[in-house]
């Protein structure tokens, strides 16, 4: 189902709010607990330190994943990466990409890994492995989710992008912001689904 620009912009901008708020409400609740007990100041401020670093790495990882700074080397997008999801449930493994590839795949590609794996953890409903490869001996990058189960909302926009049974909203606009990308950087996107839990997002640029 396509999105006209204004309205993706705003999902995204929804997602993003719903995905800091998180943390950044914690942040403001360790303020509050160092105020009012000076015996938990300490408590306080390991949860300070905690959800301020939450906040600034999803920062970090947003702007590389839907910002327009140039210029991403995947070693960057790894490490964002990592970041990101170093304390999730689920287990995101990025090995150290062949060497290379960063003039080997165009500008943009970096960026694109990121959403993929956006899009991975989204589909995973309770944790589970979400494993990224980029090919040695091709322009193709791989994002694989496994777990107990994936989201059915997301799976039927990937297999069936025109399903207007599916409703759009912050929750499932991210494959659509992903073909969207690949679409503008003349790349081919495909979604299979081999074994239930089990989902391949393959990019081929």
């Amino acid at each position: 189902m396509a999105l006209n620009e204004v309205t993706l912009a705003a999902m995204l901008c929804s997602r993003l709010c719903h995905d800091l708020v998180g943390p950044a409400s914690a942040v403001l609740n360790g303020l509050e607990l160092a105020a009012s007990d000076p015996e938990t100041r300490d408590e306080a401020m390991d949860m300070l330190g905690h959800s301020a670093g939450q906040v600034s790495h999803r920062l970090q990882f947003f702007r590389g994943a839907y910002g327009v700074a140039s210029g991403l080397a995947f070693a960057t997008a790894r490490h964002l990466t990592q970041q990101m999801f170093g304390e999730a449930k689920l287990k995101v493994s990025w090995p150290a990409e062949p060497a290379g590839s960063d003039t080997r795949f165009p500008a943009g590609a970096p960026k694109i890994v990121l959403n993929m794996v956006l899009l991975a953890t989204d589909l995973l409903t309770r944790g589970g492995e979400v494993a990224v490869r980029l090919a040695p001996d091709a322009v193709r990058a791989e994002v694989a989710a496994t777990g107990a189960a994936l989201r059915e909302d997301l799976v039927r926009l990937l297999s069936r992008p025109g399903d207007g049974e599916v409703e759009l909203s912050p929750r499932t606009v991210q494959p659509l912001f992903l073909q969207a990308l690949t679409a503008a950087a003349a790349a081919r996107l495909a979604c299979h689904f081999p074994r239930p839990g089990e989902a391949l997002l393959v990019a081929e640029f």
